[in-house]
């Protein structure tokens, strides 16, 4: 126990989050560059107009602050069964960003999350939906982030080393992650920014030295549990001809501050899983 407060004392140590900030704004600069090339200004200013869209009032504020609730329930229950608080710093302890508050919160929402979510949801998902319904759009977007994650096997020793289960862990979180983030996204009338923020949220309540041990698994097992809850849904809206509850209340089309102008096959959302 004295080693442990003498540990916590010298400060944490710096963890690596699953996507490291200098690379994740590549998806954002692709759905820029094709955006343009598809329709040009026009639909450059309505794709910036969805970028950081706030809809749904403080309902859309107790979801994207979900992981980090969920974070200090499970800290707040560890302290009253006995354990110390973590260090001070913890949570902000992301590696390649500077130390402190500010700069992990600034990383990790406009280059981390809005680089990365306004190319998996602000262009992928939000066309994909359109065609296949929102639930199948976030299966398919997360093996193609599935791809985007595949060098990593190749460049990072810690992805070398993983084993078959954890691999598959490793690739149904991806999907577990699409779902939720897709239902954020949604339900906040089609926001980057709000999906930004709650992946920057599960970040830290996910992958910084106050998430060690258990409440990383409380956390990660909560959002796996939300993504079945939402794929289960989903499939039961398809059987009933009900809107899909991923959709979160958006109307069956995009309207017209949101959409882009649809590429050679596209169509509106289908009442689909």
């Amino acid at each position: 126990m004295a080693a442990d407060r003498a540990a916590r004392r010298r400060g944490p140590p710096r963890r690596r989050v699953a996507d490291a900030p200098a690379g994740a704004a590549r998806p954002l600069l692709a759905a820029l560059a094709i955006t343009a090339a598809i329709g040009g200004g026009p639909a450059l200013r309505r794709y910036g107009h969805r970028l950081l869209l706030w809809r749904g009032g403080w309902r859309t504020v107790l979801l994207v602050l979900s992981p980090l609730i969920l974070l200090a329930a499970v800290l707040l229950g560890q302290r009253i069964a006995g354990s110390d608080w973590p260090a001070g710093g913890a949570l902000f302890a992301i590696s390649g960003t500077a130390a402190g508050a500010l700069p992990v919160l600034a990383a990790l929402v406009l280059v981390n999350g809005l680089g990365e979510e306004a190319g998996w949801l602000g262009f992928l998902q939000e066309r994909l939906q359109r065609r296949f319904g929102p639930t199948r759009a976030a299966l398919l977007t997360a093996l193609v982030w599935a791809g985007w994650h595949a060098p990593l096997f190749v460049i990072l020793e810690s992805f070398r080393g993983f084993d078959l289960v954890t691999l598959v862990g490793f690739f149904l979180g991806m999907a577990a992650g699409a779902l939720v983030l897709a239902y954020v996204y949604n339900r906040a009338g089609g926001s980057v920014i709000a999906a930004a923020c709650w992946h920057a949220g599960y970040n830290l309540a996910s992958a910084t030295p106050a998430a060690q041990g258990l409440v990383a698994a409380v956390v990660t097992t909560g959002v796996m549990t939300a993504a079945v809850i939402l794929l289960v849904a989903g499939l039961r809206s398809t059987r009933h001809g009900t809107p899909p509850p991923l959709l979160g209340g958006r109307p069956s089309a995009p309207d017209p501050a949101s959409a882009q102008r649809p590429v050679h096959g596209e169509g509106p959302v289908h009442q689909a899983s």
